[in-house]
């Protein structure tokens, strides 16, 4: 599980984007949702729920989120496609 420390360091470095392979990263139990309004504060973005990461693992990678348009939602469903970089 990601604490909020490790979130805290990753925005001072400019991280932006934030990939998870799990539908929740404040977990399950935790309804406050404090990773969610940390990341999103500093304008930040949060992909759940990635798949098949393994062939990109430990690769740079570019990365192309193709969300659908919703009228007024804060989400979205994506295609999310990475592209090895040279």
């Amino acid at each position: 599980m990601l604490k909020q420390e490790a979130v805290a360091h990753l925005l001072e470095q400019g991280v932006r984007i934030f990939g998870f392979d799990i539908p929740n990263p404040d977990g399950e139990a935790d309804m406050a949702f404090p990773l969610h309004h940390q990341i999103l504060a500093a304008d930040g973005l949060i992909i759940e729920n990635l798949t098949n990461l393994e062939p990109i693992l430990g690769k740079c990678v570019e990365l192309v989120c193709l969300p659908l348009l919703f009228k007024d939602s804060d989400g979205s469903p994506v295609r999310v496609i990475a592209t090895l970089r040279s």
